[in-house]
């Protein structure tokens, strides 16, 4: 799924795992619950902007340098995932797993549910 414009795509439910997005567009798509388990579940440098993955499971996704400003992580489980460099602002992290995800260099402003 490579450079797909996916935009207000509705995912539900989509198993999605092992899936390339980089350099989609998935800005505004509705995403929760979806399964996209394991390391190699790539989307890296993709536009998430505003996408809603309310419940989803992306253990082991790479979100490295994604544009992810407004999006919906509530209650999604993250453990393990890559979310270095990315853009957070305004995002929505309210009882979300980040078990292990790497952080490292994202933009955190406006972000909620961020537990230290």
């Amino acid at each position: 799924l490579r450079r797909a414009k996916l935009t207000h795509a509705d995912l539900r439910g989509a198993n999605l795992a092992r899936c390339n997005f980089n350099e989609a567009d998935l800005s505004g798509a509705r995403a929760g619950p979806v399964n996209v388990i394991g390391a190699t579940a790539q989307v890296w440098a993709t536009n998430l902007e505003k996408a809603r993955f309310f419940r989803a499971n992306l253990t082991g996704i790479t979100l490295r340098k994604a544009i992810l400003s407004g999006t919906d992580f509530r209650e999604a489980n993250l453990t393990g995932a890559d979310l270095r460099e990315a853009k957070l602002q305004d995002a929505d992290f309210t009882g979300a797993n980040l078990k292990q995800a790497d952080l490292t260099g994202a933009d955190l402003r406006g972000v909620c549910g961020l537990k230290p």
